[in-house]
């Protein structure tokens, strides 16, 4: 497929959307974005988006729109950013704006892949781990906080046309790699999120002062243990992340 041409979606304009969404645009593609938050979709139709951050600095005014129902025509790839809670209806709602040739990426946290496919398909989804980060400041506001890779693959492990298109696609955020093991990259993020997210929310601190603590240290590594078990039992082999 023509990527210069091609109708992209970026569904969810947080932290992650709106960034991938910003660079997108900047670099010419046929970007929209939607969002179900009025404040942020207020802001793109307005102001644009304000990306800043270790990419550098822009703005960027791709069309916006107040949820999927209002996209027209069909969508040749769908980059999926909503929070996973929100998954079974969000993938739902894209089951219009989808054609045969449609892919759809997830850029969530978590192992979503799975029940976008129940929905939109294997042959359409596409798996996708985020090694770099982002912050929302405010509507529209979005700080890249830092670098790193998309790693991209489909379920099966096969590699396609249309998986070196989401990969040219993307290359115009980060640099974007294509995997045959695109779960076993999905698990390690969960590992790492594992540890990291839910310490980070009981006791409030960021991560090197967690690093610091012997005690944390441990629950760290028993929580990779487990993990790493689990993985084991399923007969998956975990990639290296980050």
């Amino acid at each position: 497929m023509d990527t210069k041409n091609a109708r992209i979606l970026v569904v969810g304009a947080g932290a992650i959307g709106g960034i991938t969404a910003g660079f997108l645009s900047k670099a010419g593609r046929n970007v929209g974005v939607a969002d179900k938050n009025p404040a942020i979709v207020g802001r793109i139709r307005a102001e644009g988006l304000h990306v800043f951050g270790v990419g550098g600095e822009f703005r960027a005014s791709p069309p916006a729109y107040a949820g999927v129902e209002e996209v027209p025509g069909k969508i040749d790839f769908v980059l999926l950013a909503t929070k996973a809670t929100t998954l079974p209806g969000v993938a739902e709602g894209l089951k219009p704006i989808l054609h045969e040739g449609s892919r759809v990426v997830s850029l969530q946290n978590g192992i979503c892949e799975e029940t976008i496919a129940s929905v939109v398909g294997k042959d359409a989804t596409v798996g996708c781990v985020i090694e770099w980060g982002g912050t929302m400041h405010a509507p529209g506001e979005l700080e890249m906080t830092s670098k790193g890779d998309f790693i991209i693959g489909r379920l099966d492990g096969q590699i396609d046309d249309a998986l070196r298109s989401v990969q040219e696609i993307l290359e115009s955020v980060r640099p974007t790699v294509i995997s045959t093991n695109i779960m076993g990259h999905l698990y390690a993020k969960l590992v790492i999120n594992s540890c990291i997210t839910t310490l980070g929310a009981v006791s409030g601190l960021y991560l090197g002062r967690m690093l610091a603590s012997r005690k944390v240290r441990v629950i760290f590594i028993d929580i990779i243990r487990e993990a790493m078990a689990v993985a084991g039992a399923m007969g998956l082999k975990v990639e290296p992340v980050a």
